[in-house]
């Protein structure tokens, strides 16, 4: 079985019987040709899961000590989704190695109008804790959720820690899915 094919085996187990499975292009492709092969894919909305779920695959090389690989939700299909995912990955290969906890900054709004311009990368609560890691290929993966936050939510969890930050997202019915939710601080 492909490492690919391991990744994408792993996203499904989270899926109804009835999930579709749509290879996503960016238009940043062309930009990233020689890197060693990624792909973005999406679930598309099902009975069990109402939701877009956009996923990286093949995100960190097999040369790391670890691998990492990053999902995002969306109430809509958007290409723009696809594009944040691919500079996150570039982010992750040539600036600094992303983990747990991390934020990375989006340049630009999640979705156009969004205050959400930053993610933070977090535990998949949604999908539950046996999806968390899984070993592809005698690598260890990580599969975390980049969760779309604000500004504000950035510099509430840089001065109080991530805990804090979760704790008010807890405190509300947190609509983790909606581009245009106000900040919970």
């Amino acid at each position: 079985m492909s490492r690919q094919v391991a990744i994408l085996d792993h996203y499904a187990s989270t899926q109804s019987a009835e999930f579709q499975l749509v290879q996503e292009f960016s238009s940043l492709s062309s930009r990233y040709k020689d890197e060693e092969e990624f792909s973005v894919f999406s679930f598309a909305p099902s009975a069990m899961q109402p939701l877009w779920l956009y996923m990286t695959v093949g995100m960190t090389t097999k040369l790391t000590a670890y691998g990492l690989e990053l999902h995002i939700y969306s109430a809509e299909k958007d290409s723009l989704i696809v594009d944040l995912l691919v500079n996150t990955i570039s982010f992750h290969r040539h600036k600094a190695i992303l983990g747990l906890d991390h934020t990375v900054n989006f340049g630009r709004p999640w979705v156009e109008g969004s205050s959400c311009s930053y993610g933070l990368l977090s535990l998949p609560y949604v999908l539950g804790q046996n999806f968390v890691e899984a070993e592809i290929e005698g690598q260890k993966v990580r599969f975390l959720w980049l969760l779309p936050i604000t500004e504000a939510e950035r510099n509430y969890k840089k001065s109080g820690g991530v805990e804090s930050l979760e704790q008010k997202f807890e405190e509300i019915d947190f609509e983790y899915w909606n581009p245009f939710r106000d900040s919970v601080v």
